[in-house]
């Protein structure tokens, strides 16, 4: 007759078997290049009965993609690309419309031509001079922290410049601090969308930077 502890830890070993199952599911669907190599059972040498063991691919805890893995081309990638689509409508909106708010700026800051058409110039330019270092943040973080904290700094710069007393907070809040949001979107989005995409890679890219 098998003892009562190794019915309780056999059955305990059951139990996270299956929840690791039922997060395989979950994690595919987040990330289908990050996934679980298997789920293996091992006959334990001194019991009766087998115990189930979790064997985990180094990527996947790392949050890179295993070599094995391939990008799936379609299926969840296009939520993904039409929520990359989505944040840069939202990131690049304002920015593109500089020559919408520049005569304005011109006339409430009474500041100028120059010096005023430093916001619009440092909000393109910032994002792009700094994007050595923000491809390094989405290496080292990944790509969806940085698109989150991304977000936060473009809401938080045009909330700033909606204050802003002078051109020079202006050229802080909104060139700096805004710029800086919108580089982080577009290479946390490109790079997020290359890993979904292999084949139809142009497509995906060409729909988000549209």
């Amino acid at each position: 007759m098998e003892a009562p502890w190794r019915r309780r830890r056999t059955g305990a070993c059951a139990a996270a078997a299956a929840a690791a199952a039922a997060a395989l599911i979950v994690f595919d669907k987040a990330s289908p290049a990050r996934s679980l190599h298997y789920i293996k059972a091992l006959r334990a040498p001194s019991v009766s009965r087998p115990f189930l063991t979790l064997q985990v691919c180094p990527g996947f805890l790392a949050g890179t993609m295993s070599p094995s893995a391939t990008a799936p081309d379609g299926g969840w990638g296009w939520m993904i690309v039409a929520a990359c689509f989505t944040a840069q409508l939202v990131a690049y909106g304002s920015p593109q419309s500089v020559g919408i708010l520049y005569p304005e700026w011109l006339h409430t800051f009474q500041e100028s031509k120059g010096m005023t058409a430093w916001v619009g110039s440092l909000v393109s330019g910032v994002g792009l001079i700094a994007s050595p270092i923000l491809s390094a943040c989405v290496d080292n973080f990944g790509a969806r922290p940085v698109t989150i904290f991304s977000g936060v700094m473009v809401a938080g710069g045009l909330m700033l410049s909606a204050f802003a007393p002078n051109v020079q907070f202006l050229i802080f809040s909104y060139g700096i601090v805004v710029g800086l949001g919108c580089g982080l979107v577009y290479t946390a989005t490109l790079t997020i969308t290359c890993q979904y995409f292999d084949k139809r890679r142009g497509l995906a890219l060409g729909i988000v930077t549209t």
